[in-house]
């Protein structure tokens, strides 16, 4: 990770957002790699010169756009490469979402309560990662299918 860009306190735009936009803008130019450890909530908050809750607001955003994932006593880090899912939705086929359980964000390696796609077909459920999968209607093949 590279030394933060300095948030802006006299702009109105949050600080919490100018730390997100930072870190965001790293994970996409390969400044932070694919399941890389960000530094601890206290050393951002050096890097970026704000407070622990400025960056808890921060990782909070960049978790809840699938950017990051925390683990409890392991820290933060950069969501690994995934492929995106293709699902074709038959007619009678359904789809929601809601957040992961315990067990589901284990097999899945998500956070605990990331978002996660049910998708029910003739009573099967399949649960997917929610930002891995594209819906799209159709007939057909209702399992997702790498769009790569």
């Amino acid at each position: 990770m590279r030394q933060g860009r300095p948030v802006d306190h006299d702009i109105d735009r949050p600080v919490y957002k100018q730390v997100a936009d930072d870190i965001r803008e790293q994970i996409a130019d390969g400044g932070l790699s694919p399941d890389e450890r960000l530094p601890g909530e206290e050393r951002l908050g050096h890097i970026y010169g704000v407070g622990v809750n400025t960056i808890r607001n921060a990782m909070a955003l960049l978790r809840s756009e699938g950017l990051l994932v925390t683990e409890k006593g392991r820290g933060s880090r950069v969501r690994p490469d995934r492929r995106r899912a293709v699902a074709k939705l038959p007619r009678k086929g359904r789809a929601f979402v809601r957040r992961a359980t315990a067990e589901e964000s284990e097999r899945l390696g998500l956070g605990e309560g990331e978002p996660v796609i049910v998708i029910v077909v003739g009573g099967e459920e399949q649960v997917l990662p929610a930002f891995e999968v594209e819906l799209v209607n159709g007939e057909g093949d209702e399992t997702p299918r790498d769009s790569h």
